[in-house]
């Protein structure tokens, strides 16, 4: 072979060389957009199409620590950015390769290890997250001296959760010194009132005040005419002095009657305030001015969850469950105009799956009602509620759904207001043990503010038909007690009526009925445990009323 023939094939095979090179790199680039192109633009895999049918273990919530996302940075360099912490259902947190331990709530070391990392590097969520893991416990005894320094952190950036929660351990001293004043205070910051007085129309006391001193100038007003009585049947003409007496005893009694009638004017109008208190909308005394009624209140969309469970497989039957729940929807629809899923005689995974259609459908311009009758049990141990479906054994756990699980499903809703109303047996376990309220007499245009104000912050209340103990399986005409009273306090509503107000009627009508049987049954109220709670209110408006708020639906 001549040199000049070497050179030339040396130079063809440095030139397939280089081609060679260049089509792997152009390969390895084209691979690296479509990652890139995945991680950019693709959305993540929605959640309804990993979990596999019939396997109701997929819907419970997780803490998750998803792996760190590739991201271009120019064109020659990729970065891998940090793991991300997030609470997801646990057929998402599997599909998108994440890490959790399963657990039941029960491991303190996983829930730091998810959220610390975050939350030393200043994230509010993950704090209260960091600080609510404190606060449990978590298999370990509850450390509220730093759950409250979490909270802290985070309550000084203006996350509600974390001020409700710093408040409650201020409510009750744990981990704090008791300071009432700091929870109302934390409590009014968390709802949005610091700037706002509502204490602008009399109160009870003051209306007390007020027929005191009309009690006493009617008594001197009777006891002035009965001088001027006595004084005329002596007049004999004869004495000037006992003609100015009387003159004088006229005069106070005119003078007492004027103040008599005023005191009277001013006491009807201070029992019309008191009985009108809060009523933007009522019929007769109470209407409300053009200024009120015309106002727009974004309430959005009402859903409703309804469970009534009877025909249990392997438990005793209960009697007026499923009448219970067929009644609410009813009321609920035709009354209020709710959007009703109705389950009845509903298994574990029935009712894990409604709860997580709900999660993925919902926005945070939906309410969601959640109304469950059925069997519960408390686990002795830890003090956890438990709902019961009907596959539910009483020999085993695994089909109990507890308030733990059904509370994480909730802190992952995006519905701006949830009210879970539980009538089963100890379903105030599900709830705080202590609630503040904020109680002050309105005006009709102020408790419209106040409305407004609750609408923009979260809420995560309980109505519990008892506390820790059985309730009651009838006694309301086919339905419940705690049922009957429900029913019948919202059909005779005609007004906005917020959870905590329905409450209020509801609670001596179940308790006083209980006690004629010589039964103990109290009702409460009380935000949902580590629900993400702001303290916002549900609130209960008739379709009636729709027209004359111009209610804003959307």
């Amino acid at each position: 072979m001549t040199e000049k023939n070497q050179v030339q094939n040396e130079g063809q095979y440095n030139n397939m060389q280089y081609f060679r090179i260049f089509l792997f790199k152009a390969l390895l680039i084209l691979i690296m957009l479509s990652i890139f192109a995945c991680n950019t633009n693709t959305p993540l895999v929605k959640e309804e199409q990993v979990i596999t049918s019939g396997d109701a273990n997929g819907f419970l919530i997780v803490d998750c620590l998803l792996p760190g996302q590739v991201r271009k940075m120019g064109r020659n360099f990729t970065t891998l950015t940090p793991r991300r912490p997030i609470k997801t259902p646990t057929a998402n947190c599997e599909y998108r390769g994440g890490e959790y331990v399963a657990y039941d709530r029960a491991n303190y070391a996983t829930a730091l290890k998810v959220w610390l990392v975050a939350a030393e590097e200043g994230d509010p969520k993950a704090q209260t997250y960091v600080g609510e893991a404190f606060q449990k416990g978590l298999g370990i005894s509850p450390n509220y001296e730093k759950a409250a320094e979490w909270y802290k952190k985070a309550a000084a950036q203006g996350y509600a959760s974390a001020q409700m929660n710093l408040g409650y351990l201020y409510e009750n001293g744990l981990g704090v010194k008791q300071n009432s004043a700091k929870a109302a205070q934390l409590y009014r910051q968390a709802a949005g009132l610091t700037e706002m007085d509502f204490a602008t129309t009399p109160s009870s006391l003051e209306l007390a005040s007020l027929r005191e001193e009309l009690r006493q100038t009617q008594e001197q007003l009777r006891q002035a005419q009965a001088d001027l009585e006595k004084g005329q049947k002596k007049l004999d003409g004869s004495s000037e002095a006992l003609r100015i007496q009387l003159a004088n005893l006229k005069e106070q009694v005119a003078r007492l009657r004027l103040e008599r009638d005023k005191k009277e004017q001013k006491l009807t109008k201070v029992q019309q305030e008191i009985e009108c208190r809060g009523a933007v909308i009522r019929p007769g005394k109470c209407g409300a001015s053009k200024k009120v009624t015309q106002a727009k209140l974004p309430l959005g969309q009402y859903h409703a969850l309804i469970i009534g469970n009877n025909r249990y497989q392997e438990l005793p039957q209960l009697k007026t469950a499923v009448n219970d729940a067929k009644a609410v929807d009813q009321l609920l629809r035709q009354t209020y105009g709710y959007k009703t899923t109705v389950l009845l005689n509903a298994n574990r995974y029935q009712l894990l799956e409604a709860l997580n259609q709900l999660r993925k459908t919902l926005t945070e311009k939906d309410n969601l009602l959640i109304y469950y009758a059925g069997h519960g049990e408390l686990d002795k141990v830890n003090q956890r509620g438990h709902w019961l479906p009907v596959d539910a054994r009483e020999d085993s756990t695994s089909n109990w759904i507890s308030n733990i699980q059904i509370t994480d499903i909730l802190n992952t809703m995006n519905s701006k207001h949830i009210l879970v109303v539980a009538d089963s047996c100890y379903s105030g376990a599900m709830t705080r043990s202590a609630l503040s309220r904020l109680e002050a007499g309105m005006t009709a245009e102020k408790r419209l503010e106040w409305i407004k104000t609750m609408l923009k912050r979260k809420s995560r209340t309980a109505l519990t038909s008892g506390g820790l103990k059985p309730v009651i399986d009838g006694g309301g005409g086919g339905h419940s007690m705690f049922a009957k009273a429900f029913i019948d306090t919202l059909e005779n509503n005609n007004e906005i009526m917020e959870a905590y107000k329905l409450y209020q009627q509801v609670a001596p009508l179940v308790s006083d009925a209980a006690s004629v049987i010589g039964f103990e049954q109290v009702p409460e109220y009380a935000p949902i445990k580590y629900a993400k709670h702001e303290a916002g209110e549900f609130f209960f408006v008739p379709r009636n009323l729709a027209s004359k708020v111009a209610v804003n639906r959307r």
